[in-house]
């Protein structure tokens, strides 16, 4: 083929170099010197993830108690689930998959073990680790409301209407997000029930290794998602130390 057009080998060498040399320019300043290849400036571009987008403990309250007051018959469930995900920080697969037999009230306990995924129950989360997640008094309350309405099954969570487990949690965020605008309350996604029990924990000075394994991430991955607000709680709390020497 090459010969054919009346291409030769030193033609192509010297367009390699030729087109070597563009690139240089390219990537280097006007006037600054050459002293390494201009090929270990070329970096993958990062993909800057969106900053979490907690609710405000005004917010979260103003939420619940629309919800509580609006919700009621078969409907109350989806009241009690949105306390579970500001209370728990769970994934929604998580707390879709939890049966009561993952429950240990007794020793304020929640087996994290399964998520549901794609309308189905898969045998582990997405980390791949089962923990256990402490109850607080507020799930408590729930646990107990639950318990009248959805003990006679083995999930936490059914549809009251249908007597079946929930298997579509999108669902129940087309839910969430149709209170919002109802009171006023800037969009953000049902998942941020999450962020705001993470950074919940963060302002009330919980240990940083406690809460993300309450989160069920390893301590570096917690770390690096909230980092705003380690850092913020930490510095205040080391300027409580400042000495203003008067």
């Amino acid at each position: 083929m090459i010969k054919e057009y009346g291409i030769t080998k030193s033609f192509i060498r010297l367009a390699i170099i030729y087109l070597l040399m563009i690139f240089c320019f390219m990537c280097c300043d006007t006037d600054e010197i050459i002293e390494e290849l201009p090929t270990k400036r070329i970096r993958n571009k990062k993909t800057q993830k969106d900053e979490p987008d907690p609710f405000l403990p005004n917010e979260r309250l103003a939420i619940l108690n629309y919800m509580q007051s609006h919700w009621s018959g078969d409907k109350e469930i989806w009241y009690l689930y949105f306390v579970w995900q500001f209370w728990t920080g769970c994934r929604p697969g998580e707390s879709l998959a939890i049966d009561w037999a993952d429950i240990d009230i007794t020793n304020r306990l929640a087996k994290i073990s399964k998520t549901l995924s794609s309308g189905k129950v898969q045998l582990s989360t997405k980390t791949n680790e089962i923990r256990n997640i402490y109850l607080n008094d507020k799930i408590l309350v729930v646990l107990d409301r639950l318990k009248a309405l959805t003990g006679h099954q083995s999930r936490l969570f059914i549809s009251l209407h249908t007597d079946e487990p929930w298997t579509r949690p999108d669902k129940l965020s087309e839910k969430f997000q149709e209170v919002l605008p109802v009171i006023g309350i800037r969009a953000r996604p049902a998942y941020n029930c999450r962020h705001t029990y993470a950074t919940t924990m963060l302002n009330s000075m919980i240990d940083v290794s406690a809460a993300a394994y309450q989160m069920g991430h390893d301590i570096i991955t917690f770390t690096k998602i909230y980092a705003k607000w380690i850092n913020t709680e930490r510095m205040q709390a080391e300027m409580m130390k400042l000495d203003y020497g008067d």
